[in-house]
């Protein structure tokens, strides 16, 4: 079973989709690091039988991310001069990131990270 954990600003239509791909959605705090802390929270009272998937600090999902550029490179027909990326956490920016490195672009292609006004983390 999959449970996610989003704060009550979370919309409407972002709990509908989870809840459609099977996830049970618990709303829990008005701000994401205190939904994080009740997903800790039970992750602890699970005794062992649950974990934790960090949203962006798992350097797991950065490959994951990374192969975004690996793709770019595979597909367009010369490489970019600019990747913009919209970003919360960081995880998203640093699969970003790292893909310029593996496809060894980290010298030429720039990155602009953009944040939602009002919600800035970085």
């Amino acid at each position: 079973d999959t449970t996610v954990c989003l704060p009550t600003t979370a919309t409407s239509e972002v709990k509908h989709k989870i809840r459609k791909l099977g996830a049970k959605v618990v709303v829990e705090g008005s701000q994401w690091s205190e939904s994080n802390a009740h997903a800790e929270s039970l992750v602890a009272e699970s005794g062992g039988k649950a974990v934790l998937i960090h949203p962006f600090d798992m350097p797991e999902l950065w490959e994951g991310h990374a192969t975004l550029v690996q793709e770019l490179k595979e597909e367009l027909p010369e490489k970019p001069s600019m990747i913009i990326a919209c970003v919360g956490g960081g995880g998203l920016l640093m699969g970003i990131l790292k893909g310029l490195k593996d496809c060894e672009w980290q010298d030429s292609v720039r990155v602009l990270a953009c944040e939602t006004c009002g919600a800035d983390a970085l």
